[in-house]
């Protein structure tokens, strides 16, 4: 995965994480925490959220799935719920192009993309037997290898022990 592929990957979580936070911030800072529950005494700053807070106290669920009744405090819950009977997938990765119902499990599929692409930027050697990553060549080759069935070739004359590297075999004696 080249280096332009990568930035474009954490641009995208970038975008995904921070949507609509700044101006939430700004609000919340500007503001302070102007709504307060009367029933439990917790404040919010924004009114989209205490309205929400105040739906689980009065249990109004006002939007109800028309395939299985469930029911939803929120529209927009509503709407990614509905989703599972319609098999829509609307939101699309950039690098592979698989498709997901919501954007929560897509920034969970674009993580993995770029802790792989960062795995072989800093691993580069890999084994072609497990797919095993190494930082250093001479890891894969000198000791790794020998785990895929080459055997211990190395015995100990004294005792019955051998090792797959002849140092191991020298450091024991």
């Amino acid at each position: 995965m080249s280096n332009t592929t990568l930035l474009l990957l954490i641009l995208i979580l970038i975008i995904f994480s921070y949507q609509n936070t700044v101006t939430e911030q700004q609000k919340i800072h500007a503001e302070g925490n102007q709504y307060t529950c009367e029933v439990c005494k917790k404040s919010f700053a924004l009114r989209s959220s205490f309205k929400s807070h105040w739906r689980t106290h009065k249990q109004e669920s006002q939007y109800s799935c028309d395939v299985c009744e469930k029911s939803f405090y929120d529209k927009s819950n509503l709407k990614k719920h509905q989703r599972l009977h319609t098999g829509e997938r609307p939101f699309f990765c950039g690098v592979c192009s698989k498709p997901y119902s919501d954007q929560r499990n897509l920034k969970k599929h674009l993580n993995m993309h770029i802790a792989k692409s960062i795995e072989s930027q800093y691993r580069p050697h890999r084994c072609d037997v497990c797919k095993t990553r190494f930082v250093y060549k001479s890891n894969m080759t000198q000791r790794h290898k020998h785990v895929h069935g080459e055997g211990r070739q190395f015995e100990c004359d004294f005792y019955n022990k051998s090792f797959t590297i002849l140092c191991d075999l020298e450091r024991h004696k």
